[in-house]
């Protein structure tokens, strides 16, 4: 496809509400996502492959973002970690406490380097999508779209989740 060649407006919800979700992206995700930095691109796909629904989704990323706060060298130290984050654990180092991760990511021999390679890209959560075969990209782009507003989802999260690093 030909990612951010559109020109259409962002869609609104009602107050309070919450975007539909869904697997398609609207011309709003796109917008959001190439807003974002390669960091926060890579930090909402692995929020996606730790939680599914855009509340759950949105507490992972504050947490992350919670821990980078308090890390020299931000959220590519914290999502890189060994074992903080075992999908992105798994796949950077090929194991991980955690089986199921082992098993589902370890196989894909991921560098930081191609991580932030693919990250850094317009269409980064989609590549990061397709090279882990996981994720969501449209859940990814909703929470990424919230925190840079003050959205719903990133204050229920704040509430929620405070300055929890866990």
């Amino acid at each position: 496809g030909s990612f951010g060649k559109s020109n259409a407006t962002a869609p609104t919800t009602g107050p309070g509400g919450n975007p539909n979700v869904d697997a398609a992206l609207t011309a709003a995700d796109l917008k959001a996502i190439q807003a974002s930095t390669g960091d926060k691109r890579a930090a909402a796909h692995l929020a996606t492959l730790e939680a599914s629904a855009p509340q759950h989704v949105a507490d992972v990323y504050q947490v992350i973002l919670n821990r980078a706060a308090n890390q020299s060298g931000g959220i590519p130290a914290v999502i890189t970690a060994r074992e903080q984050f075992s999908p992105y654990s798994a796949a950077i180092y090929g194991t991980s406490a955690d089986g199921a991760a082992a098993a589902k990511y370890g196989p894909l021999k991921l560098s930081k380097k191609e991580l932030f390679d693919l990250a850094g890209k317009p269409d980064g959560i989609q590549q990061l999508t397709k090279r882990f075969n996981a994720g969501n990209p449209s859940v990814a782009a909703k929470v990424l779209a919230d925190f840079e507003v003050n959205g719903p989802l990133s204050q229920s999260s704040k509430k929620f989740v405070g300055g929890a690093q866990y």
